[in-house]
């Protein structure tokens, strides 16, 4: 046990002011710092209103400072990846990693003494259910993106095109992508002006859009869940316990 102390006390020196926080904080600021520098480069805006629209973008606010239209579509790509690189399930990530990182560098740095700790089972446990959760995070993101892009499309085909959409140059697909995305980081961001008022009355589109933004906000610790619960069944059934274990682990079992 004195040996696990010691790697959790070499984790806090090692971190010092670099902890989780700044992680996240500097993960946010970069990203909306180079968001702003793309944006920059794509149209003739100024850096304040650039870094604004990134910065909102990632933070998931909403607001913007220019029209939606007057973008061309280089800048609304920067925009879109920002939304979903703040996005709250993204955003668990980046701390995880740097979790496992600091992690593998104490474990190759103190060698036997380390590996050979009798509570070093349980901390490699914990180390294993980190890893299946950063798995289980991006099987969730997919999951509700491209299964809710492809849905979300169908839905706008049961609709009349939209002519701001077309004035544009975009797709049906392309704004299917950029909505869902938007809709499951909780931003609020369409292609055009006008929002989602062409599909007034469109009561799939709804259902599609509604679920994607109960997925990407409120529902995610019990969909989250579910889906944990769901990979442990299929383990299982596919008679794999040794990787079941650590979603186990990570629902407390």
């Amino acid at each position: 046990m004195e040996t696990l102390l010691n790697v959790y006390d070499s984790i806090a020196t090692r971190m010092g002011s670099w902890n989780y926080h700044r992680v996240w904080t500097t993960y946010l600021m970069t990203v909306s710092f180079v968001g702003a520098l793309l944006i920059m480069c794509c149209d003739k805006i100024s850096f304040t209103d650039a870094f604004f629209l990134t910065s909102s973008g990632v933070t998931g606010t909403g607001l913007i400072v220019v029209a939606m239209s007057s973008l061309n579509p280089g800048s609304l790509f920067v925009i879109l990846f920002c939304v979903f690189l703040g996005n709250g399930v993204v955003l668990l990530i980046p701390g995880l990693l740097y979790r496992q990182h600091k992690f593998r560098q104490i474990c190759d740095e103190g060698g036997s003494s380390v590996t050979e700790c009798r509570a070093y089972s349980e901390y490699r446990k914990i180390y294993d259910a980190i890893g299946a959760t950063v798995t289980a995070i991006r099987i969730y993101i997919v999951f509700f993106q491209v299964g809710g892009t492809f849905l979300y499309f169908f839905a706008l085909l049961t609709k009349p095109p939209n002519p701001a959409l077309q004035e544009a140059g975009f797709s049906l697909f392309t704004d299917a992508v950029f909505t869902l995305n938007s809709a499951f980081c909780n931003a609020g961001y369409t292609l055009t002006d006008s929002g989602l008022s062409w599909q007034a009355g469109n009561a799939f589109s709804y259902l599609v859009l509604c679920v994607v933004m109960v997925g990407g906000n409120l529902g995610t610790p019990f969909l989250f869940r579910w889906l944990v619960q769901l990979i442990v069944k299929v383990h299982h059934a596919a008679g794999n316990s040794a990787e079941a274990a650590p979603y186990e682990y990570m629902l407390g079992k």
